[in-house]
């Protein structure tokens, strides 16, 4: 006779539940070496030539996006190039 085991699984208890913390999009200190009032520059690869832009974090989530302001302001194609609801995909960045 085969016996099945009474120990819970913990691996098998919450399957299908998922933990707010997983999908929750927060501030965080430092992410990939960027941080809080680094200096960056975003390069625009869609624009002819391609134009660099640069500016100074004010937020890094947890995304991998940034709040970023510019040294200037953006013209309407380089605010759809280069932002995501807003915010800048560090990913395209380098420090300046």
């Amino acid at each position: 006779m085969i016996q099945a085991n009474a120990t819970n699984n913990s691996a098998f208890d919450n399957f299908g539940e998922v933990k707010a913390s997983s999908n929750y999009i927060h501030a965080v200190s430092e992410l990939n070496g960027f941080k809080k009032d680094d200096r960056i520059a975003v390069t625009d690869v869609v624009a002819c030539p391609p134009q660099v832009y640069n500016g100074k974090i004010e937020d890094v989530f947890s995304d991998g996006l940034a709040q970023v302001s510019f040294d200037y302001e953006l013209t309407p194609a380089a605010d759809r190039n280069i932002k995501n609801n807003g915010r800048v995909n560090l990913h395209w960045a380098v420090h300046a």
